[in-house]
This record gives structure tokens, C-alpha cells and sequence, in this order.
């Protein structure tokens, strides 16, 4: 889409504002920033989010995956509903009119970041975890809990009824009125890419299946 974004920047006049930076750093270019906005229309657990929150840059992101357990109730950044576009703007409008709301967004955000994301504390997370497992363990005799001693081939049977149900969604996925286009387009694109003498070193890992 970095055609289409730059074509609708120009056709604004905010060339001399709007910049096309590529692949950075970010621990060098967040400290610049005022706000982090993450506007996908779906997510997981975007590092960028934790990154932003660590060096006390408050967050505006959409209300999408694991976002909204990263950011809390109110600690460090608003949520808003993906593709929202007011309430995007509006948010940044909040912060940009109020900058003292903002910096005390940045003091929740780091202090959240620092509660919840250290190292120390995901380690005595882990360790507390072992401890309850073991002493679990110890009080039943240390034998296997019964629901979960599956004989191999009903496992390996239950496994194979997974994939084959991940599968069927990725096809009903692809093959959507919505995103039919897409996969063509992206079939195309794959199968000029495997006849490109120049690049089979890299469509050489994509020999298996075409990307999705």
C-alpha cells in the first residue's frame, strides 16, 4: 500500500510532514515521539505497544488481539474501535490540546511498563507458575491427571482433525467474496516470483505452499 499512501500524502500537501522512514530502530526514534498510533485492523501483541509504554510514550491503538491486556484500563493509552477514524482523531486531538494530560499518560505508560513487562517480574511470574505446577504435582503423587493421559492415537487423531479444520477456514478465508481478488493477485505474484531466475534464492523457501 506505499504507493497508495504516498499518492494520498501528496494529494493532502503534507509531503514536508508525513514521512516514509522504512525499517528503523525503534529504540532510537521513539524517544521523538509525542504518541505511538497503532491502527490495525488486526493484531496480536504488537511489541510496539510494550516498546512505546517502556520509554513512556503514551499509545492510541485499536481495540484489536491482545492490545487492549497491553495497555489496560486507561494506563498509558486509549482504545479505539478499528477503523474508527474519529475516534483515532480524536484521541490525538486530546493529547495534543491537553499536553498535560499527555504527560500524565507517559508517567501510567511507563509505570505500567515497568510493572507489567520487566524482565524480574516475568521471571517471578515463571518461577511462582513452576512452584503451584509442582506443588500441584506433589499433592496428587506426581502421577499424569487422567484427562490428559489421551491414548497416542486418539491424540494424534484429534491433531489431525485440527489441522484439517485450520485448513478448511484458511480456504473458506482465501476464497471469500472479500479477499478473492487478493489471493488471486497474490497467487500471480508468487507464481512470477518462482519464474524469476533473480530471485529463486528467495522464493525458494515458499516451494511448499504460497504465502498467504
Amino acid at each position: 500500500m506505499e504507493d497508495r499512501l504516498r499518492a494520498a500524502v501528496e494529494s493532502a500537501g503534507l509531503s514536508g510532514r508525513v514521512h516514509f522512514l522504512g525499517f528503523v530502530n525503534s529504540g532510537e526514534y521513539l524517544p521523538c515521539f509525542d504518541v505511538t498510533v497503532v491502527c490495525s485492523r488486526l493484531d496480536g501483541r504488537p511489541n510496539l505497544v510494550m516498546e512505546s509504554l517502556a520509554m513512556g510514550v503514551p499509545v492510541v491503538a485499536s481495540r484489536v488481539g491482545g492490545i487492549p491486556e497491553l495497555l489496560g484500563d486507561g494506563e498509558g493509552g486509549i482504545l479505539c474501535d478499528a477503523e474508527d477514524v474519529p475516534a483515532f482523531c480524536d484521541a490525538i486531538l486530546e493529547w495534543k490540546n491537553h499536553p498535560e494530560r499527555r504527560a500524565e499518560a507517559a508517567r501510567r505508560a511507563r509505570r505500567r511498563a515497568e510493572e507489567r513487562f520487566s524482565l524480574t517480574g516475568a521471571g517471578q511470574e515463571y518461577a511462582s507458575l513452576f512452584h503451584r505446577l509442582t506443588a500441584l504435582a506433589a499433592s496428587r503423587g506426581g502421577g499424569p491427571r487422567p484427562h490428559l493421559a489421551a491414548p497416542a492415537k486418539r491424540a494424534a487423531a484429534t491433531r489431525a482433525a485440527g489441522s484439517a479444520l485450520v485448513a478448511l477456514r484458511v480456504a473458506a478465508m482465501l476464497l471469500s467474496p472479500a479477499r478473492l481478488g487478493l489471493t488471486f493477485r497474490n497467487a500471480v505474484l508468487w507464481w512470477k516470483l518462482r519464474g524469476d531466475p533473480a530471485a529463486r534464492p528467495i522464493s525458494s523457501g515458499f516451494s511448499t505452499a504460497p504465502t498467504i
